[in-house]
């Protein structure tokens, strides 16, 4: 009796072990594959995609994501038309997010990068915002009250006529 249930007991046994290597071997490859598409897509996306992912991104507040965006078109796509207002994104997602010493090393760079862009009047006039907030009372380090006089001042003397002039006139 022994020996006749044997061979079905193997039998059984092969049978379960070659369901669980094929149902592993399938969770693998559906797994690689997703990861893979996933992965490509991501790595695929153009200058235009990214910033309006960044853009979707800041107008839910989602900072951080929004940043990763705008970076990548800074880093990926040197030549996009995209990529000088993405670096002003970038800062002002700092900004937004009350980081102001990095929107302030941002608001720097783009200022750095492009001096003669139609963008640089907001740049420098968030640059000197930047300041501005971290003000405190009188009796406190007026570092930052010196800084945000300083850059509204040259908002004012390089972009006489933009509405950011206008608006560093009442900061100051």
């Amino acid at each position: 009796m022994r020996e006749t249930q044997y061979p079905l007991y193997c039998a059984k046994a092969k049978s379960i072990l070659l369901s669980t290597f094929t149902l592993i071997i399938t969770l693998v490859l559906v797994s690689s594959l997703l990861s893979c598409s996933k992965g490509k897509k991501k790595a695929d996306l153009t200058d235009y995609e990214l910033f309006t992912f960044g853009e979707k991104d800041m107008s839910k507040e989602h900072y951080e994501k929004a940043r990763e965006s705008f970076k990548r078109i800074v880093e990926e796509h040197p030549d996009s038309e995209l990529r000088k207002e993405a670096l002003l994104r970038l800062a002002e997602s700092y900004y937004n997010n009350e980081e102001y010493e990095e929107a302030k090393l941002e608001f720097t760079k783009f200022l750095e990068m492009f001096p003669a862009s139609s963008l640089s009047a907001r740049a420098q006039y968030y640059l000197g915002m930047s300041s501005f907030l971290q003000i405190r009372s009188p009796e406190r380090d007026q570092r930052p009250t010196k800084q945000a006089l300083k850059e509204f001042e040259k908002v004012i003397e390089k972009y006489p006529g933009s509405d950011y002039a206008k608006r560093a006139q009442e900061k100051i």
